[in-house]
C-alpha cells in the first residue's frame, strides 16, 4: 500500500513538483528513508504520485539543491548524510578565510514572544500575522564569539514555542520540519557591510563600530510562504560569505 502522503493538491497554485518535493522530504525527515538509502526510481515515484517523470525529476533536482538527496550516475538517487555538517548547514555560506565551511557552535540563546512589527508583517507578506517568536543567539567559531543571530517566526505557525527545549538545535530547519511540519525549501539573502551597534558589539566582545558582515535572510516553504526572517551579523575578520558558482 502506498504511503498516505501521495495525494497532491492540484487546484492550488503550488506547483506539483514542489508538492512532490515536500512529500519526499517528509519521508526523509521522518526516517522512512534513512541516510544513504536509495529512494524509488523516477518512474516508480511518477506512478505513485500520478505525475509525469519530468515533474518527479524537477522535485528531485530541488531536493538535490537542498542536499537532501544525492544522485549517482548509473546507480540512482540516495538520501544524503543528514548527520553531516554539509547537509545540516546546506543553507549556510559562512566559511573561514580560504573556503573551509564552519558550523558555528552554540554559546547563548534568548527567546521571547511579542507583537510583530509593521516591517515584519510586510516581509512575511501576511497582514494577519500579529505575534511572532524572536530568538537571539550568539554563536562561536573556533571558540571565539563570531556570529550574532536574530530569528523571527510567526506564532501561528510555531505554536507552544516556549515549551520547546532550550537551547534549540544548532540546525533549525530540520527541527522546524520534524516538530512543526514546516519544510524550508529555499532562502533569499541580502548581504551588507555594517558597523557593530552597542548590543551586537557587547555580544561579540568587540568595540562599537567594528566592521561586520550582515546577512538578511527570508526562508520559504514549498508553497512559497515565508516561515522565517533571520538577520545574522558576523565578524568579517573570522568568517567569509562563500558562494560556489558552476
Amino acid at each position: 500500500m502506498p504511503p498516505a502522503d501521495t495525494t497532491l493538491d492540484r487546484p492550488t497554485a503550488n506547483p506539483l513538483y514542489r508538492q512532490v518535493a515536500d512529500r519526499l522530504a517528509n519521508r526523509i525527515y521522518d526516517g522512512t528513508w534513512p541516510s544513504g538509502e536509495a529512494i524509488p526510481t523516477e518512474f516508480a515515484l511518477a506512478e505513485e504520485f500520478a505525475v509525469s517523470q519530468g515533474t518527479v525529476r524537477k522535485a528531485l533536482t530541488t531536493l538535490e539543491a537542498s542536499r537532501l538527496v544525492v544522485r549517482r550516475q548509473g546507480s540512482g538517487t540516495f538520501v544524503g548524510d543528514l548527520g553531516s555538517a554539509r547537509s545540516w548547514y546546506h543553507f549556510s555560506r559562512l566559511a573561514r578565510p580560504g573556503g573551509e565551511r564552519v558550523p558555528p557552535e552554540a554559546h547563548d540563546e534568548r527567546r521571547r514572544t511579542r507583537r510583530a512589527t509593521r516591517v515584519e508583517r510586510k516581509r512575511f507578506k501576511d497582514g494577519t500575522i500579529e505575534r511572532v517568536h524572536e530568538i537571539r543567539r550568539v554563536r562561536r567559531a573556533d571558540g571565539v564569539r563570531t556570529l550574532s543571530e536574530r530569528i523571527v517566526v510567526p506564532e501561528a505557525l510555531f505554536p507552544d514555542f516556549d515549551a520547546q527545549p532550550r537551547p534549540l538545535p544548532a540546525a533549525l530547519y530540520p527541527y522546524y520540519h520534524q516538530t512543526f511540519g514546516h519544510f524550508v525549501l529555499h532562502v533569499d539573502e541580502e548581504i551588507a557591510a555594517v558597523a557593530a551597534g552597542e548590543r551586537v558589539a557587547r555580544e561579540l566582545e568587540l568595540e562599537p563600530g567594528t566592521p561586520l558582515l550582515e546577512i538578511e535572510r527570508v526562508a520559504r516553504d514549498p508553497s512559497d510562504r515565508v516561515v522565517e526572517l533571520r538577520t545574522s551579523q558576523c565578524r568579517s575578520d573570522r568568517l567569509r560569505y562563500r558562494v560556489e558558482l558552476d
